[in-house]
């Protein structure tokens, strides 16, 4: 089949006649008609060429990634093939590397990557937006007959290792492995993830030696996925890994760690800066004996069902220097004689369905700049958060919530933190109960939050259906209020609750009005964001 035409050289100047240029050619392809996919495929990464050459690159990633997915629907082809040959053959036995081709895996990441990917319009680098939680459950669903994947693009090289104890022919995988990343070079950013069930591992294994010391030790990244309900906490109870910067450890809801110095590592980890446990329980606390010191940790995420301010103390004393620390707990509680004061900590994120009042009477947080808590659902009471604030961190300037409930309650106990400068909503639905309730005075014929100079609203933030022009338009005039010195106002989502099918339940009106009222507040808001500017 002839390649596309040329492009004119003379015009790659122009994006107009460059995009024009490309258009024709693609109109070409399309009237001939009756190609296949690997027929199509090096037309396309020729357009895409061009395209690049004359600076049409949103048009050229475009166009490379549809060629990315004519290549993948051969490989899928011939993947297919080799499985059949290679299970009829084995009977079971699992497939290794080499049986699979060798770009597989870095296209199969691709086109997930381009069907999944969030695209930012307003980014002109085109930049890649995924949501990390979903990365090595989906690697590892596609590797689940050969135990083990490599992932390799330009901008990311991901290992993703599965059931590594069950893994065959692991010494030839290593070392293709190693020759693969000696090619790329030793400067990409690297990030392992190890997806098992860690205790099968055999620590003393000459293959785990090299898996480690080959990859681990590159590593600024690495997740721990835990299959298990009891975690071994020998897999990195003396690894060196001088390049790890973030440590991620996730769990199954219910899996314990009784070892909660081993749980951080033992090893020399002289970049170690942010620690994340996710749905595991820490177990340990100053019952466990004297802990390692991380003094280079600066963040720390902990999810535990039963925490005390005893444990909670001990945690500063391993992590002397925290400037951020996210905490979720079931049940918070606990009291100290005397109140232990956490000094240094900038920043705190509390999510706890009990706190018992005591714990705001047994902490001190004299450098608390900013706290995060999500009051959905049963859980501590506004009251609880003001005797909070009031106690712990006096001096807190920056309040932040997530999902806030009880809006009728939360403006006239807490907005007499006169202290407050910034309010911020965090993923919240914007219904008339928030700006109504910074409008109105509190029983005491007081303005809430008189202190307020920034009120804002997170990205995700969007309008219900029930906040029409009229209360925007009143939020507008209270900016001009005297308690409020600057107003500062995102731009703001409309959701697709507008349009949702289960508003219905609520009388919702019908489709024309919906639309009318859709577009006052869409004007509004408009507005809103220009008068802010």
């Amino acid at each position: 089949m002839p390649d596309a035409p040329p492009i004119d050289t003379t015009n790659t100047g122009d994006p107009g006649e460059a995009s024009r240029d490309i258009l024709a050619s693609l109109d070409d392809l399309l009237a001939n008609g009756g190609h296949s996919p690997a027929e199509l495929a090096p037309q396309l990464a020729a357009l895409a060429k061009r395209a690049r050459a004359g600076g049409l690159a949103e048009i050229a990633l475009h166009l490379d990634l549809s060629s990315l997915r004519m290549q993948l629907n051969v490989l899928k082809n011939d993947l297919g093939t080799v499985l059949e040959r290679q299970e009829r053959k084995r009977r079971g036995t699992p497939c290794t590397y080499r049986d699979v081709p060798a770009d597989v895996w870095g296209l199969i990441f691709l086109e997930w990557l381009a069907l999944e990917k969030r695209w930012d319009s307003e980014d002109t680098r085109c930049a890649w937006k995924w949501d990390e939680m979903r990365v090595p459950f989906v690697a590892a669903s596609m590797c689940r007959l050969w135990r083990v994947a490599a992932l390799g693009t330009q901008r990311l090289w991901t290992m993703v290792v599965h059931d590594f104890a069950l893994m065959g022919d692991q010494e030839s995988w290593l070392e293709y492995q190693n020759a693969h990343l000696e090619r790329t070079g030793p400067y990409l950013p690297f990030t392992v993830y190890l997806i098992c069930n860690v205790s099968e591992v055999t620590f003393g294994d000459p293959v785990w030696t090299q898996f480690r010391n080959t990859f681990l030790q590159r590593a600024s990244n690495l997740l721990i996925i835990i299959e298990s309900r009891e975690y071994n906490s020998q897999i990195l109870n003396t690894v060196t890994l001088p390049r790890l910067e973030e440590l991620k450890i996730w769990g199954r809801g219910g899996t314990r760690i009784f070892d909660a110095d081993a749980l951080v590592l033992n090893g020399d980890l002289p970049r170690l800066r942010t620690i994340n446990f996710t749905d595991v329980g820490v177990y340990g606390g100053p019952a466990a004996g004297p802990q390692r010191r991380f003094e280079a940790v600066t963040r720390l995420s902990v999810a535990v069902e039963h925490d005390t301010v005893e444990e909670f103390a001990a945690r500063h004393e391993q992590f002397p220097n925290l400037d951020r620390l996210e905490l979720t707990a079931q049940h918070f509680t606990g009291e100290l004689t005397v109140p232990y004061v956490w000094a240094g900590l900038k920043t705190l994120e509390l999510q706890a369905r009990q706190i018992e009042d005591t714990v705001a009477l047994a902490l001190r947080f004299p450098d608390l700049e900013n706290l995060i808590v999500d009051p959905t659902g049963p859980g501590p009471s506004w009251e609880l958060f003001h005797l909070f604030v009031v106690t712990a961190c006096p001096g807190v300037k920056q309040f932040s919530m997530q999902y806030g409930t009880n809006f009728d309650k939360f403006f006239p106990i807490m907005g007499t933190l006169d202290q407050i400068e910034t309010l911020t909503f965090l993923r919240h639905c914007l219904r008339p109960t928030v700006p109504l309730g910074l409008m109105r005075p509190t029983a005491e014929g007081l303005w809430p939050f008189r202190g307020l100079k920034k009120l804002e609203f997170a990205d995700e933030t969007h309008c219900d259906a029930d906040l029409d022009s009229t209360v925007l338009r009143e939020l507008l005039h209270a900016r001009r209020q005297a308690y409020v010195e600057k107003l500062v106002h995102g731009r703001l989502e409309i959701s697709a609750e507008l349009q949702s099918p289960r508003r219905v339940l609520f009388g919702t009106v019908d489709t024309d009005e919906k639309e009318r009222r859709t577009a006052e507040v869409m004007a509004q808001i408009a507005e809103w964001n220009t008068v802010v500017e």
